[in-house]
């Protein structure tokens, strides 16, 4: 499912991309990592309300999903910039920073519900970072505009294409429902992921808004 997804996704980007019709080197992996949330959250069991949740279950499932491996890619801030730079516009690299640092949330997520407490603050710190360089990317399409949206291969189509992408990544991270209390008793992994999905959605129709503002046709 997630693999079909994902080549959707592509399908996407190349009826929209520029001549070389080139997909961002890394994108691939990024969904993979961020459709994975709703991958671990469907294998939970279905509870009556009756019986205990098992916590230790839980995490083995996690375990067996993520494999040997389960960090194996982006983890930390540059992993997203290293995204960001296979992207031509200022729009892409909007669209692939937030995919990316969805990414790097994604893999806190598991970290944290796997008790790996090391990992989870590592990747809260390089969080920070991309915070801190998210107005730099909103600033970015603004100010290039009338370049980023209103050229020959820059409609208001492909602008909606990436938002797109961006809004079916917000529906693999909005899992706060599916996380039982036993899991997080505090809520606060949901209260994250809630985070996550709000600014993939707000960075989806804010790509939407800037091609109707920007592109001639």
């Amino acid at each position: 499912m997630i693999a079909s997804v994902r080549a959707v996704f592509v399908t996407l980007l190349l009826a929209t991309a520029s001549v070389a019709a080139e997909v961002p080197t890394g994108l691939d992996q990024a969904l993979a990592v961020v459709g994975s949330a709703r991958h671990a959250v469907e294998a939970l069991p279905v509870l009556s309300g009756t019986e205990a949740f098992d916590v230790e279950a839980f995490r083995q499932s996690l375990r067996e999903l993520r494999g040997e491996t389960p960090y194996s890619a982006f983890l930390t801030a540059q992993d997203v910039v290293d995204l960001v730079s296979t992207s031509s516009t200022g729009s892409e690299q909007f669209m692939t920073f937030n995919v990316g640092w969805a990414a790097l949330e994604v893999n806190w997520f598991y970290a944290t519900l796997l008790g790996d407490r090391e990992i989870a603050d590592s990747i809260s710190t390089q969080s920070a970072v991309l915070m801190s360089q998210n107005d730099w990317y909103f600033a970015n399409v603004i100010q290039a505009g009338s370049v980023v949206f209103a050229s020959i291969f820059r409609t208001r189509a492909e602008a909606g294409s990436l938002a797109m992408v961006l809004r079916s990544s917000a529906a693999g991270v909005s899992i706060a429902a599916y996380l039982p209390d036993a899991i997080d008793p505090e809520g606060f992994v949901r209260q994250r992921m809630q985070t996550v999905f709000d600014r993939l959605t707000n960075a989806a129709e804010f790509i939407r808004a800037a091609g109707e503002a920007y592109s001639y046709y």
